[in-house]
């Protein structure tokens, strides 16, 4: 009844929706909070059986709202999950989302300023689901630059892109930075040739290299920004810099 509640909500407001999906909250984290907030304290187990999922989907959704702010883990063997209370959660959940907007908004103004007063040859392309994968693709294959790479989302990988990212990982400097939604065993044979790291949550993935490929997860499906500008990639290469260097070593 609860997961269908949450549901419910969200279809009433197309607004909420979209505004939780671009926190990085989904409709069955939010069940889930929902669940915690109404039932108390429980294990993964236990919020599973209440969402009709698997154990280890329940600990990847609950990992997910530890990150964002809305639950805490207390001790025990299992864990046990508690949501914060609403008020609380909803303020550290925005406090975390001004604090992201402030750092990019710091580093991209400064640049775009210094844009508008000189003349530069370079593109920008919006681009849907459909062209992402041969954008990414073509920026790991091509240019000598390192590789930056933040994999943010399951369906940013395919076979093809996998098998170009452990090529260029041969003869190109290759970081990755791995979000909790990525399985480990998905990248096992890059982590011979690559360095990864792993962090909870993104907004967002790309591809970084002499190009810059931007992704975030809509309503559609993911969408993707490109450019060829170098101060996009100077942009998109220091925020990289950052999530790694907070970023783990071992999941």
């Amino acid at each position: 009844m609860l997961p269908e509640i949450a549901e419910q909500l969200l279809e009433a407001n197309p607004r909420l929706a979209k505004a939780l999906s671009l926190a990085g909250i989904s409709k069955r984290g939010l069940a889930a909070y929902i669940i915690l907030l109404t039932r108390g304290p429980m294990t993964a187990a236990q919020a599973a059986r209440y969402m009709d999922i698997p154990v280890t989907k329940a600990y990847a959704v609950f990992s997910r709202l530890m990150d964002v702010g809305l639950i805490a883990k207390q001790g025990g063997r299992p864990a046990v999950y508690a949501a914060r209370p609403p008020r609380e959660a909803w303020l550290r959940l925005k406090s975390r989302l001004l604090g992201e907007i402030s750092y990019v908004e710091d580093k991209l103004i400064p640049a775009l300023e210094a844009m508008a007063g000189r003349a530069a040859t370079y593109s920008i392309f919006v681009l849907g689901h459909g062209s992402i994968e041969d954008t990414a693709s073509k920026i790991v294959a091509r240019g000598t630059s390192p590789l930056r790479i933040a994999l943010a989302f399951p369906e940013m990988l395919s076979e093809r892109l996998l098998e170009s990212l452990l090529e260029a990982s041969h003869r190109r400097e290759t970081r990755i930075l791995l979000s909790s939604e990525i399985r480990q065993d998905m990248l096992s044979e890059l982590g011979e040739v690559a360095e990864i790291r792993w962090t909870g949550s993104m907004f967002g993935g790309g591809f970084i290299g002499d190009e810059v490929l931007l992704i975030i997860r809509g309503g559609v499906g993911l969408v993707g920004l490109w450019s060829n500008h170098e101060y996009f990639v100077r942009i998109a290469t220091i925020y990289f810099d950052h999530l790694w260097e907070t970023a783990a070593a071992q999941p």
